[in-house]
C-alpha cells in the first residue's frame, strides 16, 4: 500500500499532535502518533482490500484523515463547539 498526496493538512510533529490532543481532550493511539508525522492524511493505493473469510468482496479505504491545528480563512469548514465548553473542540 502506498499513501498518495501525503500531508494534505501540512506537516505535523509530536508537539502539534500533543496540542491537538490537549485542545480536544483526547488521546490518540500510539500507532496514530507514529503515523501522523510521516503522513498527515492522504489517500491509499490500492484502496480496496480483500478480507479473508469475509462474506463481501473486500473492504475499501478511501482516505486517511490528518490533523489541522488552524483552519485557513479560505476553508468552508466551521469549528465544532463542544457541549458545555463554549469553545471549539
Amino acid at each position: 500500500m502506498q499513501i498518495e498526496e501525503a500531508n494534505p493538512y501540512g506537516a505535523t510533529s509530536p508537539e502539534a499532535i500533543a496540542q491537538f490532543e490537549a485542545r480536544r481532550g483526547v488521546l490518540l493511539p500510539p500507532d496514530d502518533k507514529q503515523f501522523l508525522p510521516n503522513s498527515n492524511g492522504g489517500y491509499s493505493t490500492p484502496n480496496v482490500f480483500e478480507v479473508p473469510g469475509w462474506h463481501g468482496q473486500g473492504s475499501s479505504l478511501l482516505m486517511f484523515y490528518g490533523i489541522r491545528l488552524v483552519i485557513p480563512a479560505r476553508s468552508i469548514a466551521y469549528p465544532v463547539h463542544c457541549p458545555g465548553k463554549g469553545t471549539p473542540c
